[in-house]
């Protein structure tokens, strides 16, 4: 078996990071984080195989409930802000 000794770099995953157990040596794994508001799609962990290929990957997906729970918030402000603005008229 042709073993080769790396596997070719992990790029710019966005909205995250890729840690790995040694570099994109054979065996090496690298491991998927994804920052706040972001999800790892596909698999967390993944293993630079003798072929030089990792044997699988990931991306970071949004979550949902952020985006819900940031726009509740903002709909609330916007809210807020119209309900001052109409107290304000009323007293002048």
């Amino acid at each position: 078996m042709l073993i080769i000794s790396e596997c070719e770099d992990i790029l710019g995953l966005t909205h995250g990071y890729v840690n790995r157990t040694d570099g994109n040596n054979y065996l090496s794994e690298a491991t998927y984080y994804c920052h706040m508001g972001f999800k790892v799609e596909g698999q967390t962990t993944v293993v630079c195989e003798a072929n030089g290929v990792w044997n699988d990957s990931a991306t970071c997906k949004t979550e949902g409930i952020h985006f819900n729970i940031k726009f509740s918030f903002f709909t609330n402000i916007f809210e807020q802000t119209k309900m001052i603005s109409q107290l304000i008229g009323i007293i002048y």
